[in-house]
C-alpha cells in the first residue's frame, strides 16, 4: 500500500535568540532547539532529535520543542518505512504521537506501519481512537478497514469503507475493496470465528463444521511448525482463515473449479473439499496455503508467483521427480508465464504444467544452497530489494541466467 500525504513537511520551527537570562532552563532548552533546527536542515534528524530530547527534559511542556521533536521522529519513521523496517517506524511514529496528541497524522502513520508489518490487531488498536476523534479522516478509516478486513471482520470493514467512499468518492481502490467485502460478507455473515488456534483465526460454520474447524486448526498449527522449520522463519502475526460451507467458496472467491484453496491475505478453503478428503490431502492443501502466508510474511509483496507456487508445493511434500513427470508431457512454459497468477488459468491441464514447472524451478533453487540461501533471498525481498539484485547477491545469478541454468537441467 502506498501512503498518502500524512504530515506537512514544513521546516522545524526556530526560536528567537536566547535572552539575557540564558541560564534559565527554558532559555537553555530553546537554545538547544535552535541548534536542532540547524542540524535537521543539514540532514541530521537523528542528531536534531537528540538535542530536542535534551531540551524537553529542561522544558517538557514547551510546544515548539514537542512539535519539532515529533517532526524529527516522523522523518526517522519515514526512513524506516522506506527501508521496510516497519516495526521501527511504528515505534518512532508512536513517540511522535505522544508529543503532539492533537495531530492525527503520526497516529495514522503508526497504524500504516503496523499494517505493513502485518500486525493487524495492533494497527486496529492504534486507528480505532483516531477514527472516533477525527470522523472525516478518510485515510484513517481506510487503513482501519483494511486491518479489520484482514482479521475477518468484514461487517465493520464495510461500514468504514462506506465512510471512505462518502468522503472521497473518487477513491476507486476503496470502492473496489468495499464491493469485495460486501460480496464476501454475503457468504460469511453467519460464520463464527474460532480464536482457539495460537497462530490463526478461523471462520467457519460452527453449527455444521465444528469438527472440521478443529481439524483445520490442528493441521495449520502443525504446518506453522513444519514449514517454519523448513525455512527457519516463523511469522508473528495471526493468519485469518475462512472455511466456506456448501457451494459458497466459488461464489465468494470467483475461483475456478480446480482450485482446492487459495491465499490472498487470508487462507480460503471450501469445507466440502476438506470434509470429503483423506487426512493426507487435508494436510497437503492447508500446508500449501500456509506456505503462501509464510512467504508473504517474510518476503513481502516482491516474492514472484513462481517462487510462491513452487515453494508451496515443496512445503506440501511434492517431489521433484513427480513434477518432472508432468513436464515430460508438455512444453515447459516460459518464465514470464510463471510470473503471472496461476489461478487465472481455467484449463486444468495447463494448470498442472504451470505448477510442475514452478515446483521444479524451486527444487533447482534449493539445490543451489538449500533453505538457508532461499531464506536469505526472501529476507532481502522483505527488506525491499528488487528480485534481480537479490538473486545476484544470494546465488550469483540474475533471473535470466537462473532460468537458463534451470532449463538446461530439464529432460
Amino acid at each position: 500500500m502506498t501512503a498518502r500525504s500524512l504530515l506537512a513537511a514544513a521546516l522545524l520551527v526556530a526560536c528567537a535568540a536566547a535572552p539575557a537570562w540564558a541560564e534559565d532552563a527554558r532559555a537553555r532548552a530553546l537554545a538547544k532547539n535552535d541548534e536542532a533546527v540547524r542540524r535537521h536542515q543539514a540532514g541530521d534528524p537523528e542528531g536534531a532529535l537528540t538535542l530536542l530530547r535534551e531540551a524537553l527534559r529542561l522544558a517538557p511542556d514547551e510546544p515548539v520543542l514537542r512539535q519539532n521533536a515529533a517532526h524529527c521522529l516522523v522523518t526517522l519513521g519515514d526512513a524506516h518505512r522506506a527501508a521496510r523496517r516497519f516495526v521501527d517506524a511504528a515505534r518512532d511514529y508512536h513517540e511522535a504521537a505522544g508529543l503532539v496528541p492533537d495531530d492525527p497524522d503520526p497516529q495514522v502513520r503508526e497504524g500504516l506501519a503496523l499494517l505493513e508489518a502485518l500486525r493487524d490487531r495492533d494497527a486496529a488498536a492504534v486507528l480505532e481512537p483516531v477514527v472516533r476523534r477525527w470522523p472525516d479522516h478518510a485515510l484513517a478509516h481506510d487503513l482501519l478497514a483494511r486491518a479489520l478486513y484482514r482479521q475477518g471482520e468484514n461487517a465493520r470493514a464495510i461500514t468504514l469503507w462506506e465512510r471512505v467512499v462518502a468522503l472521497t468518492p473518487d477513491d476507486e481502490a476503496a470502492r473496489a475493496a468495499l464491493e469485495r467485502a460486501r460480496r464476501e460478507e454475503a457468504v460469511e455473515a453467519d460464520l463464527v470465528v474460532d480464536l482457539g488456534a495460537a497462530h490463526f483465526s478461523i471462520k467457519y460454520d460452527g453449527a455444521q463444521d465444528l469438527a472440521l474447524g478443529r481439524l483445520v486448526a490442528r493441521t495449520l498449527e502443525a504446518a506453522y511448525d513444519e514449514v517454519g522449520a523448513l525455512l527457519g522463519r516463523y511469522p508473528r502475526h495471526e493468519v485469518a482463515v475462512v472455511i466456506y460451507p456448501g457451494q459458497t467458496f466459488s461464489a465468494a472467491t470467483g475461483a475456478h473449479g480446480w482450485v482446492a484453496g487459495l491465499y490472498d491475505g487470508k487462507i480460503r478453503v471450501p469445507a466440502r473439499g476438506l470434509a470429503d478428503a483423506p487426512a493426507h490431502e487435508v494436510r497437503r492443501v492447508l500446508t500449501h496455503e500456509y506456505a503462501h502466508a509464510l512467504l508473504r510474511a517474510v518476503g513481502g509483496p516482491r516474492v514472484p508467483i513462481w517462487l510462491h507456487e513452487g515453494f508451496a508445493q515443496v512445503a506440501e511434500g511434492r517431489a521433484r521427480a513427480d513434477a518432472r513427470r508432468e513436464l515430460t508431457r508438455a512444453a515447459t512454459p516460459p518464465l514470464g508465464r510463471l510470473a503471472r497468477s496461476f489461478t487465472s488459468e481455467a484449463d486444468p491441464a495447463r494448470v498442472r504444467v504451470l505448477y510442475a514447472a514452478a515446483c521444479d524451478l524451486v527444487h533447482d533453487l534449493l539445490g543451489r544452497g538449500g533453505a538457508p540461501l532461499l531464506a536469505d533471498l526472501l529476507d532481502r525481498l522483505g527488506r525491499g530489494e528488487e528480485l534481480e539484485p537479490a538473486l545476484r547477491a544470494v546465488y550469483g545469478l540474475g533471473l535470466d541466467e537462473l532460468d537458463a541454468a534451470w532449463r538446461a537441467t530439464l529432460p
